[in-house]
């Protein structure tokens, strides 16, 4: 059978709704055993790329019900002894590659993505994922998108999410949590972010 990858260097630059163009990407595809265990695909796709094992974080690309295509949580410990072929149907996998040798995820946390709308240049910048309780209030995101994005910790920013193609939502207040500000939060879900500037 045949694994689609999509490095997370694909996102950088990309334009529109999710996280790429099915149309434009360019996949690099592999072939396994339909056999084979999530472990063994993981040290052959570790080899092949040269990327350390422990710096790898594969997501499978799952469709959802209102038309976008997300990253989703692949717990590793509980199916690295399923073969692929249980665990791949219908989905493209992402690969992630991270200097940081563990992702700190939490039981109750979900993996954010991050876009930054420059108004100025009506362009989207990629700015990475998060890990965050789901349980964090908006306000205490900001931060993070500041440094992601280059800004001053003080910089005042509007925030959106990313509901499907072509509808984003604004989050109005940030004073609550991740659960109640976003519709239907889980993994994948992505936070589209911009400074406020004056006059646009």
């Amino acid at each position: 059978m045949q694994v689609q990858i999509v490095t997370e260097d694909q996102f950088c630059g990309h334009q529109g709704n999710d996280m790429y163009d099915e149309e434009k990407v360019k996949y690099t595809v592999f072939k396994v055993l339909k056999s084979s265990t999530l472990q063994e695909f993981v040290q052959n796709l570790s080899q092949t790329m040269g990327f350390p094992q422990d710096q790898m974080r594969l997501w499978p690309m799952q469709a959802r019900s209102n038309g976008t295509k997300r990253p989703a949580m692949l717990d590793y410990e509980a199916d690295c002894n399923k073969s692929v072929s249980n665990i791949t149907i219908g989905l493209t996998w992402k690969l992630s590659y991270s200097l940081n040798l563990v992702d700190r995820r939490g039981t109750d946390d979900v993996m954010l993505f991050l876009k930054m709308y420059d108004p100025k240049s009506r362009s989207l910048n990629y700015c990475g994922h998060i890990y965050t309780a789901i349980s964090c209030k908006i306000r205490d995101l900001l931060p993070v998108m500041c440094e992601r994005a280059g800004f001053q910790q003080e910089t005042n920013l509007i925030l959106y999410e990313e509901v499907k193609p072509n509808l984003t939502e604004r989050i109005q207040d940030y004073d609550v949590s991740l659960d109640k500000a976003l519709d239907e939060l889980m993994d994948g879900d992505i936070i589209v972010f911009q400074k406020v500037v004056p006059g646009i």
